[in-house]
């Protein structure tokens, strides 16, 4: 998927999500070159192609708003059945990446998506329920703040009772029960790169996790277990917990590193994703190895040792399991799936 596509893709979804906001008034060309990590360039040749087509429309010194006319972005597939995909739109590498494998899953499948963000609010992630009431069969969701009470965990059970498939994929909601949860086998992406640092000579290796992500928890989880079954004393003070939103603010990652290598005196660090790993190397890569979850298969070869996200993959399953979900209308069927990550260390 080309860089202007994924722009495409999220303005398209971001005015789906907020159809019932009565500005109708879009985010400036800055702040989704930010929040996407794209050039201006690229969203303003996105932002053009959505002008042609009548979605958006523009008012000089006033900004851009979308077409109260065309509510509602245009399915991308013609479909039988429509699927809803909710984006907590954090992480965009990886979710473009399971975009693509859904994408490819689902060719000629007659099985259209829409894609909503929920920017990682609940009441984003309300507008997105709200404007997926009727229609679709299934919806395929990266939670939101997945470790903290979801005051929208009612509507979920309401799709369930409507017979409704939901398939989570990285994070999910435990408070929901028997539903299809697609994820990564944390604790082989640990023992590996653990070891990989203790083969290297690192005695004292910190860590630093998302605390309100399950997919990061379980992480840290892991990262406990490590040092429990290889009779490794483990020490609280060598690890740091930030909130998801707190990846996005770059300036201020990079002070918090700096004061808790320090105060630590860890030799080695392992991040639970690439946006933390990035501010970290910048802050303190010189001084210590720094090892990373999650990274995207574009961006292992900056990185010393590091499991990589099977994002195109994990959305290739998905795309089967919706498939199978729809044909055979078993939507409350459990099609749960771990996979193995891919390993990578040039030591």
């Amino acid at each position: 998927m080309k860089k202007s596509e994924t722009v495409y893709n999220y303005i398209l979804s971001y005015i789906d999500t907020q159809r019932l906001n009565p500005s109708k008034k879009l985010p400036s060309e800055k702040a989704i070159a930010l929040r996407l990590g794209v050039s201006r360039e690229t969203v303003r040749n996105a932002m053009q192609k959505l002008k042609e087509e009548d979605y958006i429309y523009s008012i000089k010194g006033s900004g851009s708003f979308f077409n109260p006319i065309r509510q509602g972005t245009k399915s991308l597939k013609s479909n039988i059945a429509k699927v809803g995909i909710f984006l907590h739109g954090v992480d965009t590498i990886a979710n473009f990446d399971i975009l693509r494998g859904i994408e490819t899953s689902l060719a000629n499948k007659r099985i259209g998506y829409e894609v909503f963000q929920t920017n990682n609010t609940y009441s984003e992630e309300l507008k997105c329920i709200q404007s997926c009431l009727s229609g679709y069969s299934a919806f395929v969701i990266d939670a939101i703040k997945s470790t903290l009470p979801n005051p929208n965990i009612k509507y979920y059970r309401l799709m369930r009772e409507k017979n409704i498939g939901i398939i989570f994929y990285n994070n999910f909601y435990p408070d929901l029960t028997k539903n299809t949860c697609i994820t990564i086998d944390e604790s082989k992406a640990t023992n590996f790169i653990m070891s990989k640092l203790i083969e290297s000579g690192h005695k004292q290796i910190g860590g630093i996790f998302c605390v309100d992500q399950c997919q990061a928890m379980e992480k840290y989880k892991c990262f406990v277990e490590f040092h429990v079954k290889n009779n490794i004393k483990f020490d609280a003070n060598h690890v740091m917990f930030c909130f998801t939103e707190d990846m996005q603010k770059i300036s201020k990652i990079k002070k918090q590193v700096t004061k808790f290598a320090k105060q630590t005196n860890i030799d080695a660090l392992v991040c639970c994703n690439e946006l933390l790993y990035y501010p970290a190397k910048a802050a303190i890569g010189k001084e210590i190895d720094i090892a990373c979850f999650d990274s995207s298969k574009s961006t292992i070869t900056d990185k010393t040792i590091c499991s990589i996200h099977p994002g195109e993959e994990m959305g290739f399953k998905i795309g089967e399991i919706l498939q199978n979900m729809i044909n055979k209308n078993t939507f409350l069927d459990d099609y749960s799936y771990k996979f193995d990550p891919y390993l990578y260390s040039d030591y």
